[in-house]
């Protein structure tokens, strides 16, 4: 297969100009590229883009503020206390200089990087007392990695978003050791100071000469306003190579209705390890109680074990699903005494078997009456060992997948090598958090509460899409991307997913145009085309 250096001179290059739709409500790709030396980034709406960056930086700042949500009068008390720059973030081509050979081993050493020697010389930086992993996503075919951090400062120190984004860049985006970053934009008169940060970090790898960094920080209390924006302006898919004549694409679906209902199958490791961690499944019963009693979703919650045999925990006796927070938070402290063989994904496949979608018999989700109709399943992986699958187990084609059931997975991430509860979770949709840290427990299970209460059918795309591109139309009417009332792009997927009030009724018509890279059939491996580096 032909190296990404060697489809730079292949392929023409031709103006970004081409790539405009002739309909009003798309995007214009000439008016939102902005080039470094090898790629092109594509910016969404409502994101200021500046390009004139000096110094030892090749990229752009990006920033956003002023929130105007007329249809959450929530968010709209919040947006009124919102200023002209609260979310800030840059992109940057760079070497990988001596930070790896991977875009995980890379990303893996920029958070490590924050508590360093150079880190510490940094004044603002040096305030920094934790930088928590809530979640984080591989996607293979890009080459990329995603974290999302929560980032605590002293009370002494409280950086603006300006000042933040400018520390970040100048310790993960420059392109060579010690570098410095010019010309960066002075804070703006009403920016907020906060002492608590979310920070959205990607790494994408091509090669030791070309990697690309991607960053953005928003102050935690803003930060579910800005959740569409900060995953948006750090999503791998907005990132091409220069050159590359993008094509456009047309779908439409017929809405199938639902959201708002919500089931979850849990899945707890049960073994002699986890005796250390039942503090942990404590805390995250409590806390996803919490979070389920504010979601004002429509859900049921079921409990099963990693132990030798797929049946319901279920402490009253009235039915393996349950409304009732207490007897979940019952169900869910299973114990130690289980088998030291942990078969997390074997055991929630084998309980969600179903006759009627072609399987040889039915499992005890499926007996028990669910996922309900147009119920969004949710499986949650509790555990702190590798997954230990008997057989063959592929993370990308599996029933899953299939069904649109998205797997989260809280376990210990030190050992994800070797092991496929994050490689599942990813290519469902969903997201890994570390069993080890109980701070982020909040955030996933908030990402898990909002993906719940989108609608029950998720919206496939035919290609991957360059996610700045995607224009969404329920009946005529223009959508608005936001991950509260609005529509989101999920990458490991490839669809999309609505949620509040913007979730489509039944026979609604939902109109999707969107960019994407071109398929090139002339590669070695006809199977692997250059929009396969982009899909995952």
């Amino acid at each position: 297969m032909p190296t990404i250096r060697q489809l730079l001179t292949l392929l023409p290059c031709l103006s970004l100009a081409a790539c405009v739709f002739d309909d009003d409500w798309n995007r214009s790709e000439s008016t939102a590229a902005n080039q470094t030396e090898n790629f092109t980034y594509h910016a969404v709406e409502d994101v200021d883009v500046r390009g004139d960056i000096g110094g030892d930086f090749d990229g752009f700042v990006v920033f956003a503020g002023d929130l105007d949500i007329p249809d959450d009068p929530q968010a709209q008390t919040r947006a009124d206390t919102s200023h002209a720059r609260d979310m800030v973030g840059f992109i940057s081509e760079r070497p990988a200089l001596t930070d790896g050979d991977s875009a995980q081993t890379i990303a893996d050493r920029l958070v490590a990087r924050l508590f360093d020697q150079q880190a510490r010389a940094d004044e603002l930086l040096s305030g920094l007392i934790s930088a928590s992993t809530v979640s984080e996503q591989t996607y293979a075919g890009l080459g990329a990695v995603t974290k999302q951090l929560s980032l605590d400062f002293s009370q002494t120190t409280q950086p603006v978003p300006t000042a933040l984004a400018l520390s970040l860049a100048q310790l993960f985006g420059v392109n060579r050791d010690n570098g410095d970053v010019q010309n960066w934009p002075s804070r703006d008169s009403d920016e907020p100071e906060s002492n608590t940060y979310t920070l959205h970090l990607s790494v994408i790898y091509v090669n030791q000469d070309q990697v690309v960094v991607m960053a953005s920080v928003a102050p935690t209390n803003l930060a579910d306003d800005y959740n569409h924006l900060l995953r948006s302006t750090t999503t791998p898919t907005n990132v091409t190579l220069n050159g590359l004549t993008l094509q456009s694409e047309s779908q439409r679906f017929t809405a199938k209705g639902g959201g708002g209902l919500a089931d979850f199958l849990f899945v707890i490791d049960n073994s002699g390890s986890m005796g250390d961690e039942q503090a942990a499944v404590r805390d995250a019963a409590d806390i996803f109680s919490s979070t389920m009693s504010a979601s004002g979703l429509d859900f049921e919650i079921a409990t099963i074990t990693t132990d030798s045999t797929v049946v319901f925990r279920d402490t009253r006796q009235d039915g393996g699903f349950t409304r009732d927070l207490d007897e979940f938070r019952d169900d869910i402290l299973a114990g130690t005494t289980g088998s030291a063989t942990e078969r997390g994904i074997y055991n929630a496949e084998q309980a969600l078997l179903s006759s009627a979608d072609g399987d040889d018999t039915d499992g005890i989700v499926t007996q028990a009456g669910h996922p309900r109709a147009n119920a969004n399943l949710s499986v949650i992986i509790i555990g702190d060992e590798r997954s230990q699958y008997p057989g063959t187990f592929d993370p990308n084609n599996n029933l899953f997948i299939d069904r649109e059931y998205r797997v989260f997975a809280i376990i210990d991430t030190a050992l994800n090598d070797g092991s496929q509860y994050d490689d599942l979770a990813n290519s469902s949709g969903g997201s890994v958090a570390n069993i080890n840290n109980a701070a982020v427990f909040p955030d996933i299970f908030t990402e898990i509460a909002i993906l719940a209460g989108a609608a029950s059918s998720r919206y496939a795309l035919d290609f991957t899409p360059i996610e700045s591109s995607i224009a969404v139309r329920v009946n005529g009417e223009t959508q608005n991307r936001s991950s509260n009332n609005g529509w989101q792009y999920i990458i490991g997927s490839n669809a999309l997913l609505f949620s509040g009030d913007a979730i489509p009724q039944a026979e609604a018509v939902v109109d999707v145009t969107y960019n994407h890279l071109p398929i090139q059939t002339w590669l070695v491996e006809p199977a692997t085309s250059i929009d396969a580096r982009f899909a995952q």
